[in-house]
């Protein structure tokens, strides 16, 4: 199966089948597919970690010690060609897609890309370099209390 396309209907079908399934067993669908798409040796070490980021989108796994487990197994599989993990990947593409959006939301009205990345950046300075409070780096930092408890959150997602 030389398909990525394919690779993904199959991946849907799983997910149909996992919803049913515990962690353990959804780790362990995960593992095969990329094991398959390895074996076909059609895919590179690129492709397949692209896919793998895909397949964990689609086919969750809420257990970190499954996640670990999985990491290291895709590691293994294609020679160490993941270097990061891929529950820590995908929440690093999280975060810089929640900056991104909150950038253009501050276009939106009418805060330029430069500032809202300052904001983004002083208000996680306050939090963690001084410990203010989200209504007090707000306030210093001029931003609504949201933003700062956004940064809070992706701060809190990082540890």
């Amino acid at each position: 199966m030389n398909n990525p396309f394919a690779l993904a209907v199959i991946v849907a079908q799983q997910e149909a089948l996992c919803k049913k399934l515990d962690d353990k067993d959804r780790q362990t669908t995960r593992m095969k597919i990329v094991a398959a798409m390895k074996a076909s040796g059609c895919f590179n070490k690129v492709q397949i970690k692209e896919f793998v980021l895909f397949l964990n989108r689609i086919i969750i796994v809420k257990d970190l010690k499954y996640n670990a487990i999985f990491d290291q197994q895709v590691s293994d599989l294609t020679g160490g060609a993941i270097t990061m993990g891929i529950t820590e990947t995908l929440k690093m593409l999280d975060r810089e897609e929640g900056i991104e959006i909150g950038i253009e939301k501050g276009e939106a009205i009418g805060i330029e890309k430069g500032e809202a990345r300052k904001s983004h950046h002083i208000v996680e300075n306050l939090i963690v370099k001084l410990g203010l409070s989200d209504e007090q780096a707000a306030d210093v930092a001029e931003v609504s209390v949201d933003f700062v408890k956004n940064i809070r959150q992706e701060i809190a997602a990082r540890k």
